[in-house]
């Protein structure tokens, strides 16, 4: 699953407490909508022992922020110019690189039509799950081409995250 991914390079833009990621995430990723925040916070805690994010102090109200270690911004980098996709990734896993990497500044969208290609080209023939992977690489590569055409125009624009704190949140611990 990508959540952990696109958390982890959500935070490269900037710490941020888990509500403002999981409305980053739903903003830039609709069909994550029904990520539950709890989701969230668990996935950060993960990522924290798997040293991907660190604690980066808490908001003026005692929220946890986190931040991307030197290690989980080089996974990011990795992830956001699709060089852990493969031809049996899942739909929602192309999609995920495809919107983040499009809409963070900075990041490797044009090196993704290049991992696209490469693998269109590892194609193999003769059964019918090579078929289907070769039709949902085609649709990918249809969906990477729309995203490219609306990073040109200007329909989409590269964004930093949203500094304005989402209406509720985790409550601070009383002292």
């Amino acid at each position: 699953m990508s959540v952990p991914y696109a958390l982890t390079a959500l935070l490269c833009l900037q710490p941020a407490y888990g509500l403002q990621l999981h409305k980053e995430l739903v903003q830039r990723l609709p069909h994550r909508a029904k990520t539950n925040v709890g989701q969230i916070y668990s996935t950060l805690d993960r990522l924290q022992r798997a040293e991907q994010v660190a604690l980066a102090g808490a908001t003026g109200d005692g929220l946890p922020l986190y931040t991307s270690t030197d290690q989980g911004r080089a996974t990011s980098s990795d992830w956001l110019a699709g060089l852990t996709l493969s031809r049996n990734s899942e739909w929602t896993e192309f999609m995920d690189v495809i919107a983040l990497s499009a809409s963070i500044p900075g990041t490797g969208f044009s090196q993704l039509q290049s991992t696209l290609a490469k693998l269109e080209l590892q194609r193999a023939h003769g059964d019918l799950n090579a078929s289907r992977q070769s039709h949902l690489l085609a649709a990918v590569g249809h969906v990477y081409e729309d995203t490219a055409a609306a990073l040109a125009s200007g329909e989409l624009t590269p964004s930093d995250m949203n500094a304005q704190r989402p209406a509720r949140g985790r409550r601070p611990k009383k002292a």
